[in-house]
């Protein structure tokens, strides 16, 4: 009957998931590790040549924003 045919290939079907699941968590490691190395050679950069990136104009949004006129 059709019982019999889905449990065939089960542990298949959890061996896989659980396979997958590892490998996942193993690449999302090694994404995070690899974002984080970038991240800390850039904000290092940044710190040793601060002539290269000057401190940003503080804006306030009154003058970010334009006058808003409503249309009818």
């Amino acid at each position: 009957s059709q019982s019999i045919f889905f449990c065939l290939g089960i542990q298949k079907h959890i061996a896989c998931v659980i396979g997958g699941y590892i490998v996942s968590q193993i690449a999302k490691k090694f994404v995070e590790d690899f974002h984080g190395e970038r991240d800390t050679r850039m904000r290092d950069y940044i710190i040793r040549h601060p002539e290269l990136f000057p401190e940003p104009e503080r804006v306030k949004y009154s003058q970010v924003l334009e006058e808003w006129f409503p249309v009818r």
